[in-house]
């Protein structure tokens, strides 16, 4: 196996990866605006877009396992890291550790504003338990679940 080639290789997934990193941001960040909104159908939707956004982060992991393992003849074992890759791979591999740094910075910033929009999704899920069982009649931290019938009786 040619170096090279495959630093040549891995780099263009990062790149790949990095812009596929700006997408999920961008995706993130119209969720979390959609969730303030208030409105269901934006949520959905701006849900659905979030949804394919994971579908093809798993594909993109699986090209880099893929990827990883094709070292295996060379360093003797697959790395579990693009970073670990290049510091193995010595000076050929610097712009791809640069690279990889950049990516795992990028990495971290959506998992944290993922982490932000998960909070508010399940703040909102919870305001929303609170109100029906407050237009039931239950009493606060009422299981909604436990107390079906109620809602039920409520209309009634």
């Amino acid at each position: 196996m040619n170096r090279l080639a495959w630093i040549r290789r891995a780099e263009g997934w990062v790149q790949e990866e990095l812009g596929a990193q700006d997408r999920l941001k961008s995706v993130l960040d119209d969720h979390m605006a959609d969730l303030i909104s208030g409105k269901p159908e934006a949520v959905i939707e701006s849900a659905g877009v979030l949804a394919e956004r994971t579908a093809e982060a798993a594909r993109r992991a699986k090209r880099l396992r893929v990827l990883l393992l094709e070292l295996v003849p060379v360093l003797g074992e697959a790395p579990d890291r693009l970073a670990t890759a290049a510091s193995c791979l010595g000076e050929q591999a610097k712009g791809l550790a640069e690279l990889a740094d950049r990516l795992r910075d990028k990495a971290a910033a959506n998992s944290a504003l993922t982490r932000r929009v998960m909070w508010l999704a399940g703040k909102q899920t919870e305001l929303v338990r609170d109100l029906l069982g407050a237009a039931c009649g239950l009493e606060p931290g009422t299981d909604l679940d436990e107390a079906r019938g109620a809602m039920v009786d409520g209309m009634a």
